[in-house]
């Protein structure tokens, strides 16, 4: 499983403020590594640090006078992992950075390009700091800001057209061009996955591709870029676009079923197999999305 961000902290920050800070992350739907839910009786702990650092796009690395102790060899550990990476986003609790100079010389060195948030600033803050650096990310410098907001409106329909209009624009197309297959094959994954958040979370998890990946997969699709006719009827059904001959029969608000949106004008899910509703590029976008651990 992919993970958003890895949540490294010194077990003694747990109850004073990284409990909280994960709880908050978790309901603005980032999928987060937590040493307390990943972690079981009989497992290496050195082997689950590293697999859910690997397995996370930031770390999140809460800075105390705790956290860089001598006897903590699992927050060492996970440190020195985290600095191999360009995602690090440092919160600092209790602690200034002329402390850690004072105190820590070798990790100050380390850190001392660091642009860190301190946690007098509060969760809210943080929060909304981490939604910017996540939310919006794009391999080929699009801005989602528009999409954000329209679905921040409940604006599902504007919403919907915006999604188009961006994933084309992702592939080096212009509005009212079509996808062509191996366009959703190799989509980037960055944007995928941002377009794919925004519309889990603005939607509390009705809607978005990876919430429409799993239904096709509970009614025994495959994710593997070919079309199983079968599959496909039964998602069909089960997403609520049975029977519905075009794009203006789509219903646009909360009541439809879920996974219902994004259909996305029918240029991914219609590129006309027999001009049927979930053609051809159903397969194709949901095989992507699997490739890229939505």
């Amino acid at each position: 499983m992919v993970h958003d961000i890895f949540l490294s902290h010194a077990s003694e920050d747990k109850e004073t403020f990284v409990q909280e800070l994960y709880e908050r992350l978790t309901e603005a739907q980032y999928k987060v590594w937590y040493d307390k839910n990943e972690l079981g009786w009989g497992d290496n702990l050195k082997i689950k640090i590293k697999e859910g650092l690997k397995a996370s796009r930031y770390g999140i690395v809460v800075i105390s006078n705790k956290y860089f102790a001598k006897h903590k060899e699992w927050t060492f550990m996970e440190f020195e992992q985290i600095l191999t990476t360009n995602n690090i986003l440092p919160i600092l609790h209790g602690i200034n950075m002329q402390t850690i100079r004072n105190y820590h010389p070798k990790e100050y060195e380390q850190i001392k390009n660091w642009l860190a948030i301190s946690s007098d600033k509060g969760i809210d803050y943080i929060v909304q700091q981490a939604k910017k650096k996540i939310y919006q990310e794009s391999e080929k410098g699009i801005d989602y800001s528009r999409l954000r907001d329209l679905l921040a409106a409940k604006d599902w329909e504007e919403a919907d057209q915006e999604t188009y209009r961006v994933m084309i624009q992702a592939v080096g197309k212009e509005k009212d061009d079509y996808f062509e297959e191996d366009e959703l094959l190799n989509f980037p994954c960055t944007d995928l996955r941002t377009i794919d958040r925004l519309w889990v979370k603005y939607s509390n998890g009705r809607f978005g591709f990876s919430v429409q990946k799993e239904i096709y997969l509970s009614v025994g699709g495959k994710a593997d870029g070919k079309y199983y006719e079968e599959a496909w009827e039964k998602f069909n059904d089960r997403v609520g676009w049975t029977g519905r001959e075009g794009y203006y029969e789509i219903t646009f608000d909360t009541s439809s079923p879920k996974g219902h949106l994004p259909f996305v004008d029918q240029v991914i899910w219609d590129l006309c197999v027999g001009g049927s509703v979930l053609g051809g590029g159903g397969g194709e976008i949901l095989s992507r999305i699997e490739t890229c651990k939505l």
